[in-house]
């Protein structure tokens, strides 16, 4: 990870480790430096909802193209079921082909399409060793293809950022 945001993400953290920002700022700090590092279109940050890890909320969205912030969509089990099993069983999704890969195509019609996704990059998210939830990357307008390095990247950001999401009082998901 450039050092640069290494150093970014670790003063957000502490920052947050010590109550001197808000969540939301956290929260929003840490998905526009993943969009920075990665180069990604859209980057968000995600919490499981219950600890059957059966739906998951934004906690934040991150576009690039007019850097705005959102939050609060919820994705269910229910309704994304593939997406869902591939997480439990791996905690990762790789689909430089978003739209044909079999966990995440089920978001074709009602997600990707109306925001011309085509490539997503998730990674879990664990603190204390439970699942918290999810980065997820999201390439717009055309085909990325993920990298070992985009993967390892989150893994780490996620690793210096758990603290910060215990501090906060986010460690699991009933929280």
């Amino acid at each position: 990870m450039q050092t640069v945001y290494k150093n970014k993400v670790t003063d957000l953290a502490n920052e947050a480790i010590r109550g001197n920002i808000s969540p939301d700022v956290f929260y929003q700090g840490l998905t526009q430096t993943i969009s920075a590092l990665l180069a990604c279109s859209r980057t968000s940050l995600w919490r499981y909802t219950s600890a059957k890890c059966e739906s998951v909320v934004c906690l934040n969205l991150y576009e690039t193209a007019n850097s705005t912030h959102s939050h609060g969509q919820t994705l269910h089990e229910r309704d994304f079921a593939p997406y869902f099993r591939a997480m439990h069983e791996e905690s990762l999704i790789v689909a430089s082909h978003a739209r044909l890969h079999p966990a995440t195509s089920c978001f074709n019609e009602l997600y990707f399409a109306p925001n011309d996704i085509h490539s997503l990059l998730d990674v879990g998210i664990n603190v204390l060793g439970e699942p918290y939830g999810l980065f997820c990357c999201e390439q717009v307008g055309g085909i990325r293809e993920w990298s070992d390095d985009d993967v390892n990247v989150l893994r780490l950001v996620g690793t210096l950022c758990s603290m910060a999401f215990k501090k906060l009082g986010l460690t699991g998901p009933d929280a």
